[in-house]
């Protein structure tokens, strides 16, 4: 090391002589991320959901009130990768930096310089969600390279030059290689590298420092500097009359289940610019969640209005109209959106269930099977909607539609042989483990299995009993499927508890499809 270089470490020490700022926020930056993976976040690739709800920076949720997220985004990463290459640069030139400006103006450096990248990452682009150290570190590189330029220094001119060349192709590489990747924010890398370097302009001081220099940055520098950041602030929330970044923020609340916020900002985007259709559509969702299915109709219907072209609309409209017992307004719906989109199961299958309950079983079928086609999970949400009315069940058309649905047999291998397998099943449902128990028991004691469930009555929300049809293996759902699909003939399982109460099943019948007869 040359004497000119160790003079000047020698006066770097002199003027703070005590390190230890710099430490302190690599290690809350450390220990932030080491809570958030201990939370389940991912180690190499948190989601934006998972970073946006640990505080990262958002404009439209910022810009309505959460100001916090200016700040605490600062020390949120995506990933590992992100964190070790900020902290990596942040001890590097945080050594340097900390000496030079002293401990606490350092400290006012690195924060503001942080408040600065995050209120520019919102004005540049409002719907991203920024996080990590990096206006900040920025806001370091900032101050010190004007503290190189600008600054009283009895320091040798070849250690300045040296140190200031460094500076620069670390902000040149960086920028260009923020501007060349996508994924990455360099509107809070440049908000705070100016923020840095104002900040280096208001709070530098001399080397060796002078006294009174050092309490005029204290009564000049540090207002200037928060002044500086309520104009970008301001600058900033002029945003905040986008409808679409109300939409943002609605859409939010709806995703938390706050639809009364939601609503409000919607409304408020809509008072912007009342001619956007997919905002009222989000409306309409919101009011759905608050169970205003008329409000929902009327939000749906403008938005229709204003684009009909829409199909998922159409079917938001038609489930809506379905809340209200507005059959035949949602069958016509339902069929727009099919028109409109011809693979959107959602309204194949819910056209299906209007069919199906108006008795119209050929067009159930026909809607049914296309749904199950494009979405072969239906066949779960078909048997869910049979059993919740047995009395369906049990004439001959809706007999005849499911053993259409499941007639497609599954293909089990043994041997050298192929046999096709299925199995009929019978179940009793109670909303009680007592009285699963006491069933158990009684069925234990000899009791007939059909006799108990024809005991119970029949309709949406009861306990009930039954035949539930004929199943191939894997048309069944999983967690009751391996109940029984080891049962011989005859027997029945034990007692299944499921989300909606309790179930025992029987194995009526196996290797065949079954008679359909009355």
């Amino acid at each position: 090391m040359k004497k000119d270089e160790i003079a000047f470490l020698e006066l770097l020490t002199g003027s703070t002589p005590r390190f230890f700022v710099t430490p302190i926020i690599i290690g809350i930056n450390v220990l932030i991320f080491v809570v958030m993976i201990l939370s389940g976040v991912s180690v190499f690739n948190p989601t934006v959901e998972e970073a946006f709800n640990w505080g990262a920076n958002l404009g439209p949720y910022t810009l309505s009130g959460e100001w916090w997220r200016l700040f605490t985004s600062t020390f949120i990463h995506y990933g590992i990768i992100h964190l070790l290459f900020n902290m990596w640069v942040l001890w590097d030139l945080g050594k340097l930096a900390e000496r030079m400006f002293g401990n606490w103006i350092f400290l006012i450096l690195y924060l503001l310089s942080g408040l600065g990248g995050s209120t520019a990452s919102i004005w540049w682009n409002t719907s991203v969600v920024s996080a990590g150290a990096s206006g900040s570190v920025f806001g370091v590189v900032g101050g010190l390279i004007i503290f190189w330029y600008l600054g009283d220094l009895s320091v040798p001119q070849a250690v300045i030059k040296k140190n200031l060349t460094s500076l620069l192709m670390f902000t040149g590489y960086n920028l260009f290689y923020g501007f060349t990747e996508s994924g990455i924010d360099n509107a809070a890398h440049l908000g705070g590298l100016a923020f840095g370097m104002l900040l280096g302009i208001l709070l530098k001081r001399s080397l060796p420092p002078v006294e009174a220099r050092s309490r005029l940055r204290y009564y000049l520098g540090i207002p200037g500097a928060m002044s500086i950041i309520i104009l970008f602030v301001v600058l900033a929330k002029g945003h905040a009359d986008d409808p679409y970044v109300r939409a943002v923020v609605g859409s939010k609340f709806e995703e938390r289940g706050e639809y009364d916020k939601a609503i409000i900002e919607y409304k408020k985007a809509l008072e912007i610019d009342s001619t956007v259709s997919d905002i009222y559509n989000d409306l309409g969702v919101a009011y759905m969640g608050k169970e205003l299915y008329y409000e929902a109709i009327s939000a749906y219907t403008r938005a229709i209005e204003l684009d009909s072209s829409v199909g998922t609309t159409h079917t938001n409209l038609a489930i809506a109209y379905l809340n209200v017992e507005l059959l035949d307004k949602a069958q016509a719906s339902f069929k727009r959106a099919i028109e409109i989109d011809p693979k959107d199961d959602r309204a194949l299958f819910l056209l299906g269930a209007i069919y199906l309950y108006e008795g119209f079983y050929r067009d159930a079928t026909i809607s049914f099977e296309k749904a199950i086609k494009i979405n072969p999970e239906f066949i779960d949400a078909l048997y869910e909607l049979i059993i919740e009315d047995p009395q369906r069940a049990s004439v001959a058309g809706l007999r005849s539609l499911y053993e259409r649905m499941t007639k497609t047999v599954i293909v089990e291998r043994g041997g050298d042989q192929e046999k096709p397998i299925g199995m009929r099943i019978s179940a009793i449902w109670v909303k009680t483990e007592a009285k699963a128990r006491q069933i158990l028991q009684d069925l234990n004691n000899g009791a007939d299995f059909s006799v108990i469930a024809s005991q119970y009555s029949i309709g949406p929300g009861s306990e009930n009993g039954g035949d539930l049809g004929f199943f191939a293996p894997g048309e069944m759902m999983k967690d009751l499927e391996t109940h029984v699909i080891n049962l011989q003939v005859g027997e029945y399982s034990g007692i299944i508890e499921t989300d909606a109460g309790y179930l025992i099943l029987l194995k009526i019948e196996e290797n065949k499809p079954p008679s359909m007869q009355e």
